[in-house]
């Protein structure tokens, strides 16, 4: 008995930390997008090493979790595979089956919240990528000679920006 309440109190703990990594996640996460619009890549650049940092102690918690729901598991004579937490409440008191779904739900509320952050963020960088890809093309198009036609009437405009700016003619 023993055993298994330090399994659950040590499973309670794991999932706060986790919740706690996940918002200061989605904290570093939702300050990328102000980031981006200042064109600030030294502070982008710390944010991403933060981002990693996090990532990977959520993957250690996450290591931790698995080990003791699969100890849980072993001690409750449940099949380890694909064990869920709501089975895990099914064999715990009522007070630490409330405590758990409450992690549980905060976890989800936060993934979504991620996922949500991920998606305008997302979107931020692909509206960047998009001017910039504009701003090319037009550039491309203002600084490449003009066609003219060969005597087969095709335009003999060259196909690809060859780089120059100013164009040497005698």
């Amino acid at each position: 008995m023993n055993a298994y309440k330090n399994t659950v109190e040590e499973l309670e703990k794991v999932l706060r930390q986790e919740v706690e990594l996940y918002r200061q996640y989605a904290d570093i996460l939702m300050q990328d997008s102000t980031v981006m619009t200042k064109l600030n890549i030294d502070e982008l650049e710390k944010n991403n090493k933060v981002k990693n940092t996090l990532l990977l102690k959520i993957k250690a918690l996450d290591q931790a979790r698995q080990n003791l729901v699969r100890q849980f598991a072993v001690s409750k004579g449940m099949t380890e595979e694909r064990i869920r937490l709501i089975d895990i409440c099914q064999k715990v008191s009522p007070a630490e089956a409330k405590r758990l779904l409450a992690l549980r739900d905060q976890l989800e509320a936060i993934v979504t919240e991620l996922k949500t952050v991920h998606t305008n963020t997302a979107a931020l960088a692909q509206a960047s990528l998009n001017w910039v890809n504009s701003s090319i093309s037009t550039l491309h198009r203002l600084l490449s000679p003009t066609g003219t036609y060969n005597l087969q009437g095709k335009d003999e405009r060259e196909a690809h920006f060859v780089g120059r700016v100013v164009e040497k003619s005698v």
